[in-house]
C-alpha cells in the first residue's frame, strides 16, 4: 500500500525557523515532523510519496531513499498551487481503483486511529475540537458516514475537525476543484464534491497536535513526553526550537489535542 505525504509548502507562519529549514525537517524529541508522520503509518504501508517543493533538497537529502524500511519517492509539486494541486501530481503513480492512504508532513498523529481507517473503503480521521470555527468541521452521521465538510464555518452544529489524514482511492482525481480566493486547488472541496457518489467514514483520534507556529513544536514536544511517559526537557528540542521558546517565551498556552 502506498501513503502519499504533503511537504511542498514555505511553513511562513513557522518563520524564522523555515527560513533556512523546511517545515517538515524541523524537529520534535530529536525527530524530524515528516518522520514522525512516516512512524505513524501502518505497516501495511511499504511505499512513501513525498510531493516537495520549497527546499525540497534538503527535504530529500534528510530523508533519503529509504527510511524505517519503506522506500521514499519524491515528486516536485508542479504548477498548481494548493494541497489538490500537490495530491494531482501523483496520479500516475497509482493503479486505476487503488487505495492510498494521504497525509501532511507536520503535524502529530495517533498509530491506532490511521490504522482503523483501514477497515473502510473510503474515510478520514477526525478529533473534536473547541472551536469549529478554526477548522474543516466534517458532519458525519451516528455511523460514522460522513455527510458534509464545510471549511472554517462561523456556526456549527458538529465539533469534528478534520485532522488531515484520509484513506482515499483514484476516484477522488475526477473531482478537480475550482480554485479558491488565494488562486489555491483545495483538497477538501474535492473530497467534498466525492460525498455525492462514494461514502467516506470518519475515524476518531485520540491524539493530534497541529503544528503550524514555533511554539506548537513546544506543544508537540510536551504531548509526546506525555504520551511516552517520559519527563519533558528543554534538550529534547532542536537548537533553534530552544532558543525561541527561551527568548520568546513560546510555551503552551492552551491544551494539547489529546
Amino acid at each position: 500500500m502506498k501513503a502519499i505525504i504533503l511537504a511542498a509548502g514555505k511553513g511562513e507562519r513557522m518563520r524564522p525557523l523555515t527560513e533556512t529549514v523546511p517545515k517538515p525537517m524541523l524537529r520534535v524529541r530529536g525527530k524530524a515532523l515528516i518522520c514522525h508522520m512516516i512512524d505513524a503509518l501502518p505497516m501495511e504501508v511499504t511505499e512513501v510519496i513525498v510531493v516537495t517543493d520549497y527546499l525540497a533538497e534538503k527535504i530529500e537529502k534528510g530523508l533519503g531513499s529509504t527510511y524505517a524500511g519503506r522506500e521514499i519517492t519524491y515528486i516536485r509539486q508542479g504548477p498548481e498551487r494548493g494541497t489538490a494541486g500537490a495530491l494531482w501530481q501523483c496520479r500516475d503513480r497509482m493503479r486505476t481503483g487503488e487505495r492510498f492512504l494521504l497525509g501532511y508532513a507536520d503535524d502529530l498523529h495517533d498509530p491506532n486511529a490511521i490504522k482503523e481507517l483501514l477497515r473502510y473503503d473510503r474515510g478520514l480521521l477526525v478529533h473534536e475540537v473547541a472551536d469549529p470555527s478554526r477548522f474543516g468541521i466534517v458532519y458525519a452521521s451516528h455511523a460514522g458516514t460522513v455527510k458534509a465538510i464545510v471549511e472554517k464555518p462561523k456556526v456549527a452544529s458538529s465539533n469534528l475537525a478534520a485532522v488531515g489524514v484520509y484513506l482515499l482511492d483514484t476516484n477522488i482525481f475526477t473531482y478537480w476543484p475550482k480554485p479558491d480566493a488565494k488562486g489555491e486547488h483545495v483538497l477538501t472541496d474535492s473530497i467534498a464534491a466525492s460525498l455525492n457518489w462514494y461514502e467516506m467514514t470518519a475515524v476518531k483520534s485520540h491524539f493530534w497536535v497541529p503544528v503550524g507556529y514555533p511554539k506548537d513544536l513546544v506543544r508537540a514536544s510536551v504531548a509526546l513526553a506525555k504520551r511516552e511517559h517520559t519527563p519533558f526537557v528543554g534538550t529534547l528540542l532542536g537548537w533553534r526550537e530552544r532558543v525561541l521558546a527561551w527568548f520568546r517565551g513560546l510555551i503552551p498556552t492552551e491544551p494539547v489535542a489529546s
